[in-house]
């Protein structure tokens, strides 16, 4: 059995959402730990923003790309041959690719002490795999905290 051209991006998409969860999931661990967890969790920050009181770490990724779209077209053909009219239909699948902006953001705010206070971030699946996959290492390794009662 040949496997379906739309297996593979759906693998692919489903693959991807797991990330969003994954951080969903792992950001709010790293609250009350010390910024340094963190760092050790999802890599060097590409920025450190003072607000007040805080400090605000960012890490970012952004990349753009093409997603395949399938589709169907149909050409009509109208002819004559030996004085008689002739119409046909051909219908043919395509593949047109469109592009995209993938990208991930994920904001951590740091007290005084260098305590993380907050987690967030925004993105979408693909942009945010890279660090879904470092946290979940992280968190595996033994570095996730009992819930607290």
């Amino acid at each position: 059995m040949r496997p379906s051209r739309f297996a593979l991006p759906l693998l692919l998409v489903l693959g991807a959402c797991a990330s969003l969860q994954v951080l969903e999931r792992g950001l709010p661990q790293l609250v009350g730990r010390h910024v340094d967890e963190a760092v050790e969790a999802l890599g060097l920050p590409d920025r450190k923003l003072t607000v007040g009181a805080y400090e605000i770490y960012v890490w970012e990724s952004q990349s753009d790309g093409t997603v395949p779209v399938y589709g169907t077209r149909t050409s009509t053909t109208v002819g004559v041959v030996g004085g008689e009219v002739f119409h046909g239909t051909t219908t043919h699948g395509t593949v047109d690719f469109v592009p995209v902006r993938r990208g991930c953001r994920i904001k951590l705010q740091v007290d005084a002490e260098q305590i993380v206070q907050r987690a967030e971030f925004d993105g979408d699946a693909v942009g945010c795999r890279r660090y879904a996959e470092r946290l979940e290492a992280f968190l595996g390794r033994g570095a996730a905290r009992p819930a607290s009662d």
